[in-house]
């Protein structure tokens, strides 16, 4: 009887241990799967930054707006440039043809023509302005509260830029316009020369703010007054060189968008780097990969813009203008 019992218990102690290890393997398991659900979300919260929230690197989603020739928008352009929308319309800047040459390094595209054309969302060009040797125009943006686009000359041949009415016709009249720190002109240097070349500008609704990118170097906030606020810089800003290309930024209630390209490359690889409003901090890169280089081998990104909930690029590709809208996620 005493057998018996001992063996009886000898079982219990048994069931009782196998019991707490299932218990602790349930537990274990549970926990690990919490823990990845933990990561997944970090990993997820990596591709969803701000209003902007692309799928995954190479993995975006894209679907081609429109591709036409940039004769069929203006006989003598020779290329597409910055990009802006009112939200019905498209402002898109192209390039004359030309018989000026480029100036060295420091003084790029100095001479430039831009011409302005407002295209609706068939590709129609439902309006045309030629502004002049206003300069690249490497970035334009819209201010819908003033309802005028700026243009971001690229050069340092001049100590102001241009805006102009976005209602325009062929004899619409650019204005001037001059940064101002500290009541003098931001672009001089204490000598009175032009020290500082606005590569790209990017206007920020929600803060009545404009984004300028300095020289591919640093970011500078003014107010709708054109009026400085601060400067940001940021090491990871690109700069130009013979394979990377700096192109247009945009900028929404938290983030900076800047658009660049590797043209060293075939196909070409376009680039945007995100980088926090406020302190100018590096959020992360995206490749955008296939998605665009699938409407041409050789497409160049130049600007990405929002209207509604969607997000647009435009780019050159062999002497068209290429319209794509870019797949996000909600």
């Amino acid at each position: 009887m005493k057998k018996k019992f001992e063996i009886v218990k000898r079982k219990s102690i048994f069931i009782g241990i196998f019991a707490i290890i299932l218990i602790i393997g349930i537990i274990l398991f549970k926990f690990d799967f919490n823990i990845a659900n933990i990561s997944s979300n970090i990993s997820k919260s990596l591709f969803n930054v701000g209003a902007i929230s692309f799928r995954n690197d190479n993995k975006i989603t894209s679907k081609l707006i429109f591709k036409k020739s940039v004769d069929d928008v203006y006989s003598k352009a020779i290329n597409v440039q910055g990009m802006t929308s009112d939200g019905k319309y498209y402002y898109i800047a192209f390039l004359s043809k030309r018989n000026e040459k480029y100036t060295d390094s420091t003084k790029v595209y100095t001479k430039q023509t831009t011409v302005l054309a407002k295209i609706n969302s068939k590709g129609k060009v439902v309006a045309r302005i030629n502004l002049g040797k206003i300069g690249h125009s490497n970035g334009i943006a819209y201010n819908p509260n003033t309802k005028k686009i700026i243009f971001a000359p690229c050069n340092r041949a001049n100590n102001f830029l241009y805006q102009i009415d976005a209602n325009f016709n062929k004899n619409t009249k650019k204005e001037k316009v001059v940064l101002k720190k500290d009541g003098k002109n931001y672009l001089l240097d204490d000598k009175g020369k032009v020290s500082k070349t606005i590569a790209s500008v990017g206007y920020n609704t929600s803060k009545n703010e404009y984004a300028f990118k300095i020289s591919n170097k640093k970011l500078a906030i003014f107010d709708n007054n054109f009026n400085f606020v601060r400067e940001v810089v940021t090491s990871k800003l690109l700069k130009n060189s013979n394979s990377l290309t700096g192109q247009a930024i945009y900028t929404d209630g938290d983030y900076i968008y800047s658009v660049y390209n590797n043209l060293s490359k075939r196909p070409y690889q376009n680039y945007i780097n995100i980088f926090n409003y406020s302190n100018g901090q590096f959020v992360r890169k995206i490749s955008l990969g296939s998605s665009i280089t699938k409407f041409g081998y050789s497409t160049e990104l130049e600007s990405i813009i929002k209207i509604g909930n969607s997000y647009y690029a435009n780019g050159n590709y062999s002497g068209r203008v290429v319209l794509i809208k870019l797949g996000l996620i909600n």
